[in-house]
């Protein structure tokens, strides 16, 4: 398995002592569609391991509550605070066309509307406060907030970014 194939869908970050029951904090912006999921895939020492579903449950609209198979006592459940939980790329609900993953956006041509093109998404770095585009701009490397007040236009088949920068951003970054 190459963590490659998998999306991000959360991280663990809590659990209740007496259920066991964890709390994952979800990436994703439709939680619901993944309830269903029998097993996920947990980042333990860099590798990805599958953990059986017993529960799993929506906790408000950003995350779960989930109970894994051997892992329902709180002395067990307490060692995955912290872990990533991923799932199998094919899991990713279809989105509209003005919709995008971070993931399919590296190799995306990045097209300010006064500057004009920019340069090639080499890599999206999702924070916990914004994400940021790394964008090959005139041989350097140019990061680009993310935020919806900047983004224009997305061409899924043309694999183009529109966006609307403020003044003087390409000259802080490069």
């Amino acid at each position: 398995m190459k963590k490659d194939d998998f999306f991000l869908l959360g991280k663990i970050t809590k659990f209740n002592k007496k259920t066991a029951e964890l709390v994952i904090v979800a990436e994703t912006h439709s939680a619901e569609d993944y309830l269903d999921s029998p097993v996920l895939f947990l980042d333990i020492d860099g590798g990805l391991v599958p953990f059986f579903v017993q529960e799993l449950k929506l906790r408000g609209n950003d995350g779960f509550y989930a109970l894994f198979e051997d892992f329902t006592n709180s002395e067990k459940a307490q060692i995955l605070i912290g872990c990533n939980v991923y799932l199998p790329m094919d899991h990713l609900t279809t989105l509209d066309d003005d919709q995008f993953y971070h993931h399919e956006i590296v190799g995306f041509t990045v097209v300010d509307r006064n500057a004009g093109e920019l340069g090639e998404i080499i890599q999206v770095f999702e924070g916990a406060a914004q994400v940021l585009l790394k964008v090959l701009f005139r041989g350097t490397e140019l990061l680009i907030p993310l935020v919806d007040q900047f983004l224009v236009k997305v061409n899924k088949r043309k694999k183009v970014l529109i966006m609307d920068l403020p003044e003087g951003l390409t000259e802080l970054n490069s």
